[in-house]
C-alpha cells in the first residue's frame, strides 16, 4: 500500500491560512450579527481604490465568501505552496504569490 506525501506546512503558508481563517470568520460574524461585510473594506473595489485603500491589492485574496472557498484554497496553499516554498526558497515564493495575485486582477 502506497501511501500519500504531504508536506510540511510553511511559515508563511501557514501565517496566509490562519490570516484568511480568522478574516472569513469575522466576516461571517459581523455579516450575520453587525450586518456589516468587512468585503466592504478588504475586498478589491474601483470605489475602494478612487479612496486610496491600495491596500486592497494585498487584502482582497484573504477574504473568503464561503467556508470550501477558504478550505480549499488552505488546502492548495498547504500541499502546492510548501513544496514551493521548500524547492524555491521563502523570498522566490513570495514574489511567486505577489505574481499570482497581480496576474489574477487582469
Amino acid at each position: 500500500m502506497e501511501q500519500i506525501y504531504l508536506p510540511k506546512l510553511s511559515k508563511l503558508n501557514k501565517f496566509i491560512i490562519i490570516v484568511a481563517s480568522v478574516l472569513f470568520v469575522l466576516n461571517t460574524v459581523s455579516s450575520q450579527f453587525l450586518q456589516f461585510s468587512l468585503t466592504n473594506i478588504f475586498g478589491l473595489s474601483l470605489i475602494g481604490i478612487g479612496n486610496w485603500k491600495f491596500f486592497q491589492f494585498s487584502t482582497y485574496p484573504l477574504i473568503g465568501q464561503g467556508v470550501f472557498e477558504v478550505v480549499l484554497n488552505s488546502l492548495m496553499l498547504w500541499l502546492m505552496g510548501s513544496e514551493f516554498e521548500l524547492n524555491w526558497g521563502i523570498r522566490r515564493y513570495s514574489w511567486f504569490l505577489l505574481f499570482v495575485v497581480l496576474v489574477q486582477l487582469i
